[in-house]
């Protein structure tokens, strides 16, 4: 597994998490240039657990999707919304669309399927306190993002 730059945030959005396996679906962001700011779509589809990944690399492919995110129940919802917030910001800088995250570490990251590749992000946190806490972020990144990717690292 690869492991890819620090990257840091202050804080975090807001968002209420079902208690609930699922996807978090981020549709590509329209722009509204008289408010310079960008919506974005956002839905929860629940999934199995057992089926959370491919799932998430199977939606990677349809036309207008921006990020999807992995929400496990059994993981803490900071670390899915961290996830997510990555997902956004990886998708400005990059201007990829179909990311995969994940705020916790895949049961099997060499198994992906669908040819998928794991790439671990260390993202550093202010907590509330003002100290700073380093955690991970998981990209599954299909074949074509990682090519892709590949080629932006030569």
């Amino acid at each position: 597994m690869i492991t890819e730059k620090l990257w840091r945030f202050r804080t975090l959005p807001q968002m209420d998490l079902p208690d609930r396996d699922g996807v978090i679906v981020a549709e590509q962001p329209t722009y509204v240039v008289t408010l310079d700011l960008a919506e974005v779509v956002v839905d929860f589809i629940p999934v199995r657990q057992d089926a959370l990944l491919r799932t998430a690399l199977g939606l990677a492919t349809v036309p207008g999707i921006g990020t999807l995110t992995i929400h496990r129940r059994d993981v803490p919802a900071e670390s899915t919304i961290l996830a997510y917030a990555l997902a956004q910001r990886l998708r400005l800088l990059s201007r990829s669309m179909g990311l995969v995250m994940i705020g916790v570490e895949p049961d099997d990251p060499e198994a992906t399927p669908e040819g998928g590749h794991v790439v671990r992000h260390g993202v550093e946190l202010q907590t509330p306190d003002g100290s700073r806490v380093e955690r991970g972020v998981w990209e599954i990144m299909t074949p074509h993002r990682h090519a892709a990717w590949v080629d932006t690292r030569r």
